[in-house]
Protein backbone atom coordinates (compact mmCIF):
# COMPACT_ATOMS: atom_id res chain seq x y z
CA UNK A 1 0.00 0.00 0.00
CA UNK A 2 1.57 3.60 -1.04
CA UNK A 3 1.18 6.72 0.53
CA UNK A 4 0.42 10.00 -1.25
CA UNK A 5 1.57 12.83 0.68
CA UNK A 6 0.03 16.33 -1.39
CA UNK A 7 1.78 19.62 -0.47
CA UNK A 8 -0.74 21.93 -0.01
CA UNK A 9 -0.07 26.07 -0.67
CA UNK A 10 -1.76 26.51 2.47
CA UNK A 11 0.01 25.95 6.25
CA UNK A 12 -3.69 24.09 7.44
CA UNK A 13 -6.50 22.77 5.86
CA UNK A 14 -8.58 26.36 7.32
CA UNK A 15 -6.51 28.57 6.48
CA UNK A 16 -6.64 30.70 3.09
CA UNK A 17 -2.73 32.09 3.00
CA UNK A 18 -0.29 30.83 0.34
CA UNK A 19 3.22 30.25 1.29
CA UNK A 20 5.81 33.15 0.88
CA UNK A 21 7.33 33.55 -2.27
CA UNK A 22 10.79 32.04 -2.29
CA UNK A 23 12.10 36.55 -2.55
CA UNK A 24 9.75 37.10 0.34
CA UNK A 25 11.18 34.60 2.53
CA UNK A 26 14.55 35.40 2.08
CA UNK A 27 14.35 38.99 2.38
CA UNK A 28 12.30 38.09 5.70
CA UNK A 29 15.64 35.98 6.80
CA UNK A 30 17.77 38.75 6.30
CA UNK A 31 15.68 41.18 7.96
CA UNK A 32 15.76 38.70 11.20
CA UNK A 33 19.87 38.65 10.59
CA UNK A 34 20.18 42.33 10.64
CA UNK A 35 18.08 42.50 13.80
CA UNK A 36 20.37 39.86 15.44
CA UNK A 37 23.36 41.66 14.24
CA UNK A 38 21.86 45.29 15.64
CA UNK A 39 21.70 44.03 19.23
CA UNK A 40 24.81 42.02 19.23
CA UNK A 41 25.93 45.46 17.81
CA UNK A 42 24.38 47.32 20.33
CA UNK A 43 25.56 45.46 23.31
CA UNK A 44 29.78 45.98 21.86
CA UNK A 45 29.21 49.38 21.80
CA UNK A 46 27.75 49.16 25.79
CA UNK A 47 30.92 47.12 26.82
CA UNK A 48 33.46 49.51 24.87
CA UNK A 49 31.77 52.98 26.21
CA UNK A 50 31.35 50.85 29.82
CA UNK A 51 35.26 50.08 29.46
CA UNK A 52 36.34 53.32 28.03
CA UNK A 53 34.69 55.01 31.09
CA UNK A 54 36.55 52.41 33.55
CA UNK A 55 39.78 52.85 31.78
CA UNK A 56 40.03 57.10 32.01
CA UNK A 57 38.89 56.32 35.63
CA UNK A 58 41.18 53.68 36.25
CA UNK A 59 44.41 56.05 34.53
CA UNK A 60 43.45 59.15 36.55
CA UNK A 61 43.50 57.94 39.35
CA UNK A 62 46.84 56.16 38.82
CA UNK A 63 48.36 59.35 38.42
CA UNK A 64 46.71 60.80 41.23
CA UNK A 65 44.76 63.44 40.20
CA UNK A 66 41.77 65.44 41.71
CA UNK A 67 39.01 65.26 39.41
CA UNK A 68 35.66 66.42 39.48
CA UNK A 69 32.61 63.87 38.41
CA UNK A 70 32.04 65.89 35.22
CA UNK A 71 35.65 65.66 34.14
CA UNK A 72 35.32 61.77 34.67
CA UNK A 73 31.91 62.04 32.72
CA UNK A 74 30.58 59.52 35.10
CA UNK A 75 26.31 59.20 34.56
CA UNK A 76 24.39 59.85 37.31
Amino acid sequence: MAILVLHSPYKTPGEAQPHKPGWQQQLKLMKNQLGKQNRVFTRLQGLLEWLSRHLRISFLSSRNQMCTRAQLQIPR
